[in-house]
């Protein structure tokens, strides 16, 4: 065991290092086999570590256990079973981060915790200016030298991404809808702590700038939607002023000049490509709905099992890869899935209660869900853990239930 003030130290470095497991998602360390170990991997183990040394209660054992072996239910559905072990192995890493790591976290007090939160913030908004000198190199000087020049630390690489010949920005990240949700990230966390001194009132309003700036420059149409959302669920839950009259009227007026005076300009948001084959719109959500449909009538009960989503059923029509984590998980675990949809849902009803603007962080989350199909990678964990991080410090600060 380690002694407290080990403990507590360690405790600090994992704090401090959590928002880059976020910001360095494109980065990778090294491979093991055919999988990246990127920095978030070592974040995690170590904050399992840190759980570990400070003691864990029975029930979260428990509740470990029964999560552990629900995969198991599937393995008489599983095709590829290294696929299955080697997602087993993240899937694991996940749940103990949520019911070992985090738990042990939320114990450190508000200024550790409010660390955590000025360092993800700055650290975006470097990400964020690199993202923008990328877009006018690239748009005005012809010149992608930022693009795909991280060398063999690069996880995936930035490919050509155009709209309307407009070049897409992507800053460090995998492509630039993840720029967009990583942005949406940031500023529904900026959002909904603004009434703390974590950052200067300047630093406050240029963190909240660059956020909207990189959704611009991403391009990303569920990026947009979901700012839309965020801004009005936002001044829905704001005291009566001029501000946020004047916010209310410029989403509003916003939507008139869109689909009244210019209606061209739905085309940015691209919602046609939904009923069209072979589009980014149809492959996120039309073709994920016609898998989980098929799966559904094969393997109802418990899915088709961990990893083997884009592995060849013989007994499927619909094989490919799925961008859309929502269907994802129904394909993977079936009726069972409803095993990590109640308790979630139970949860954020509760924090909606507490405070009306963590609506937000709900929004935001769904977005993302219905955007990637990385469901079972680290980084959805982290943002829920950042949620409850950002929660627990307006508890600690006496202003949860005040607005």
């Amino acid at each position: 065991m380690l002694s407290k003030t080990k403990n507590e130290k360690l405790t600090k470095i994992v704090l401090s290092l959590m928002p880059f497991g976020l910001i360095l998602i494109n980065i990778k360390l090294f491979n093991i086999g055919e999988a990246a170990f990127k920095p978030i991997h070592i974040i995690v183990l170590i904050t399992i570590v840190v759980g570990l040394t400070k003691g864990v209660s029975y029930k979260r054992l428990l509740i470990l256990l029964f999560y552990s072996m629900v995969p198991m239910l599937a393995l008489n559905n599983i095709v590829s079973y290294p696929a299955f072990l080697s997602t087993y192995l993240i899937y694991l890493m996940s749940l103990m981060l949520l019911f070992l790591g985090m738990p042990s976290l939320l114990k450190s007090n508000k200024l550790d915790i409010q660390k955590v939160f000025i360092l993800l913030f700055r650290a975006f908004n470097f990400t964020a200016l690199y993202g923008i000198l990328q877009f006018v190199l690239a748009n005005f000087f012809d010149d992608y030298r930022l693009y795909n020049n991280l060398g063999r630390f690069q996880f995936h690489p930035h490919l050509d991404n155009q709209i309307f010949g407009i070049i897409r920005a992507t800053s460090i990240y995998i492509e630039p809808s993840v720029f967009a949700w990583i942005a949406t990230t940031v500023l529904v966390l900026v959002v909904f702590l603004y009434d703390h001194k974590i950052l200067s009132e300047n630093e406050k309003k240029i963190t909240v700038s660059l956020c909207l700036l990189s959704l611009l420059i991403a391009f990303s149409a569920a990026g947009f939607v979901s700012l839309i959302f965020i801004l009005m669920i936002y001044n829905a839950n704001a005291k009566l002023s001029y501000h946020s009259i004047l916010i209310n009227g410029l989403i509003l007026l916003s939507l008139i000049l869109i689909l009244v005076i210019e209606p061209g300009l739905i085309k940015y948001l691209r919602l046609s490509e939904i009923t069209r084959q072979n589009t980014s719109g149809y492959i996120r959500i039309v073709e994920p709905f016609y898998a989980m449909k098929d799966v559904m009538s094969n393997y109802p009960l418990f899915g088709r099992g961990l990893g083997q989503i884009g592995v060849f059923d013989q007994n499927l029509q619909y094989n490919m890869n799925i961008h859309n984590s929502l269907y994802g998980s129904i394909i993977t675990f079936g009726v069972m899935s409803a095993a990590y949809y109640i308790p979630i849902l139970f949860k954020f009803s509760k924090i909606i209660k507490q405070n009306k603007k963590s609506v937000l962080l709900i929004i935001n989350l769904l977005f993302i869900f219905l955007t990637t199909g990385s469901f079972l990678s680290l980084e959805l964990p982290l943002i829920y853990c950042l949620y409850i991080f950002a929660i627990k410090y307006k508890n600690d600060c006496g202003l949860m239930g005040e607005e």
